[in-house]
């Protein structure tokens, strides 16, 4: 036993630059021959089991790892499912249809469902126009992606991608219920940035403050007070789940759409959506270095952590159930993305999304990813839901990749007045330095 006491002391002085446990582990292992008597039974088999978890542990990471196409391998095999996707040419309608500012469904059980909440149900802010409503026409659709179905959208005069439907996005369909779960936490807790539309939509991530009162900060919605750890876990949680998105994304996308978003994050020298307290200053501290993070990913009772990765764009939201009329939105790049992880409604009850510059409906489906141009005539039809159902039949569920247009200067603003702000601390303290070099 003094040989593995003398060991294990050797260890323990070197804790701090070493795995402690695993130094243990290598004492134990390396105390065999002569030593090996004086081993207890129970130490021995502790330490096989240790290694035993270990080793399990690895196994399910590489292969989880393996299974959302993390690796060369993976990467390809996600590359060769975009190059199969069938490219279409579609024209720009005259007319959008489904035509601007227009609630839409797709049969009179859903119509019927919410036209008095619609037409004369109160609203959250009065100051906001009722818009009217309409059944989709299917014969005036140009294309109906199918669920099942998938499509890669571009304008036959310009050659531009407009749209992009993907199915089975993420490869690894353990991963749904994980951000499902994620989702519903959220969407729970925090306030709906669109209260007059049906169903939830938070913001996730930075935000660019009131428009009577800028200011770069992330998203302040909870809807009550909860300890300081628990909204840590919370952001880091949310945070987890868009770089997961980025990530999945960044391998396969078209080159396009790819450098759209680089370009808004280069131009705009961009923080990513990356929680916890002083990122921003480490991030600005850093001259936009710090584009890379950590994020998790827990599936039942396994955790998969990935450090140093590349962290998603710094604003999105989490949606349930939400449905809107036909609108623009300007954004400060040219697309957005989506990615639905739970959707329990039949093809028949609602929710698709329509892109009406060019007539297209892309019919919902779990693990499906969309993308569109924010500036082109779009909407999430009503869905076959009471209005006024606290614990609805169906969930849909899912999260987008979407940046208010007033981001960028606000956090231009901020990233000035931090940068003056640490630049006077640095000057300050080597001055002080330097008199306390001369006294």
């Amino acid at each position: 036993m003094d040989y593995i006491r003398e060991k294990i002391k050797l260890d323990l002085r070197c804790w701090q630059r070493t795995d402690l446990f695993s130094d243990i582990g290598v004492a134990l292992a390396s105390s065999t021959g002569p030593y090996g008597d004086a081993i207890p039974d129970s130490i021995v088999e502790a330490n096989t089991a240790r290694i035993a978890l270990r080793n399990a542990k690895k196994n399910v990471r590489s292969k989880f790892i393996q299974s959302v196409g993390f690796t060369a391998n993976g990467r390809a095999a996600m590359k060769r499912k975009f190059e199969v996707i069938p490219w279409i040419g579609v024209t720009e309608l005259p007319e959008s249809y489904p035509p601007l500012n227009t609630w839409v469904y797709e049969n009179p059980g859903i119509g019927e469902r919410w036209r008095e909440h619609l037409e004369s149900g109160p609203q959250p802010d009065q100051r906001h126009k009722r818009h009217p409503m309409m059944q989709v026409d299917s014969d005036r659709i140009v294309q109906d992606v199918e669920v099942g179905k998938e499509g890669v959208f571009y304008d036959a005069k310009t050659g531009k991608i407009i749209a992009v439907a993907c199915r089975n996005f993420c490869p690894e369909e353990g991963v749904l219920p994980a951000i499902d779960g994620i989702i519903a936490d959220e969407v729970e807790s925090r306030k709906s940035a669109r209260l007059e539309d049906p169903g939830s939509l938070v913001q996730i991530g930075y935000s660019a403050g009131a428009r009577d009162a800028p200011a770069f900060h992330w998203v302040r919605n909870l809807t009550k007070k909860l300890p300081d750890q628990v909204v840590a876990d919370k952001d880091y949680q949310s945070s987890s789940a868009f770089a997961l998105l980025w990530n999945l994304c960044c391998d396969f996308l078209p080159k396009e759409i790819m450098e759209d978003f680089d370009q808004f994050l280069g131009d705009c020298n961009m923080v990513r959506m990356k929680s916890g307290q002083g990122a921003v200053s480490e991030f600005i501290a850093g001259e936009g270095v710090g584009t890379h993070g950590e994020y998790t990913v827990r599936i039942g009772d396994d955790e998969f952590i990935f450090k140093d990765a590349e962290m998603a764009p710094p604003s999105g939201v989490f949606g349930q159930n939400y449905s809107s009329p036909t609108h623009v939105e300007h954004q400060p790049h040219t697309y957005a993305l989506a990615w639905t992880v739970r959707r329990d409604h039949p093809s028949d009850a609602g929710g698709h999304f329509y892109i009406g510059s060019y007539g297209i409906r892309i019919q919902a489906a779990a693990n499906s990813l969309v993308i569109w141009r924010p500036t082109d005539v779009h909407c999430t039809s009503l869905q076959h839901l009471d209005p006024h159902d606290t614990n609805p039949a169906f969930l849909q569920r899912g999260l987008a990749i979407v940046t208010p247009n007033r981001l960028p200067g606000v956090w231009i603003k901020y990233w000035n007045a931090e940068y003056n702000n640490q630049e006077c601390l640095k000057f300050l303290a080597e001055e002080k330095h330097g008199i306390d070099a001369i006294l």
